[in-house]
């Protein structure tokens, strides 16, 4: 009989040690989760940020009278690539 209550016993303890383990796995889950949130956010900040860079450099640009030139050949960007990248410095043949 005490070795059934002991094994009872054990098996509670058991129980609870593995509640304990599931909810730091759980938590640690959530923890990852939003980490991964946070740098997504970080990341698409950044990338907007490099982006009104871009286009204000190409304001710039306008202003001074060199829109739509290459910054490396001095040739003129094709107008369908300035259609689709408005803030491009380079021409196809010249971009990095």
């Amino acid at each position: 009989m005490l070795d059934d209550l002991q094994e009872a016993g054990s098996a509670v303890v058991a129980e609870g040690e593995q509640r304990a383990v599931e909810a730091d796995r759980t938590a640690l889950i959530a923890q990852t989760a939003e980490r991964k949130t946070q740098d997504h956010r970080h990341s698409e900040t950044s990338q907007q940020q490099h982006l009104l860079a871009e286009l204000d450099a190409a304001l710039e640009r306008m202003e001074r009278g060199e829109y739509g030139r290459c910054m490396k050949c001095g040739g003129l960007i094709d107008a369908l690539r300035l259609s689709a990248i408005p803030h491009a410095r380079f021409c196809a043949q010249c971009k990095p």
